[in-house]
C-alpha cells in the first residue's frame, strides 16, 4: 500500500506534489485546521498554476478534471496519487516526469 499522502494537484495541469513534512502533520489525524496550515505553504507549480487542496488531476489529452468524490479534509489520508502521462511529480527528492509506455 502506498503511503503517498497527502498529495495536492495543480489547479492548471496534472502536476502533483507530495511532501513528507505534510505527511508528518496529518499522520495521526486530519482536520480542517491542518489542511489550512498545509495549504498556506504549498508552492506555485512550474506551469504557473498553484498546488492547493481540492484540485483534481486532469486528463492528459483533454485536460478535463478527473473528479474526486471525497472532500479535501478526507483526502488528506488518500494514498492513491494519480499521476497521468506527462505529469511531473514533486517530492522531497528530485521531481520526476511520468511517462506511460506500451
Amino acid at each position: 500500500m502506498s503511503e503517498c499522502f497527502p498529495h495536492f494537484y495543480c489547479d492548471c495541469c496534472s502536476n502533483v506534489i507530495h511532501r513528507s513534512c505534510d505527511q508528518d502533520l496529518v499522520w495521526k489525524s486530519r482536520t480542517p485546521e491542518l489542511l489550512e496550515k498545509i495549504a498556506a505553504t504549498l508552492p506555485n507549480c512550474l506551469c504557473g498554476g498553484r498546488f492547493s487542496p481540492g484540485n483534481d488531476p486532469k486528463c492528459a489529452h483533454c485536460k478535463a478534471p478527473l473528479k474526486h468524490k471525497k472532500d479535501p479534509v478526507t483526502r488528506l489520508h488518500d494514498p492513491h496519487m494519480i499521476a497521468v502521462d506527462d505529469a511531473c511529480v514533486f517530492t522531497d527528492n528530485e521531481p520526476y516526469k511520468v511517462r506511460i509506455v506500451d
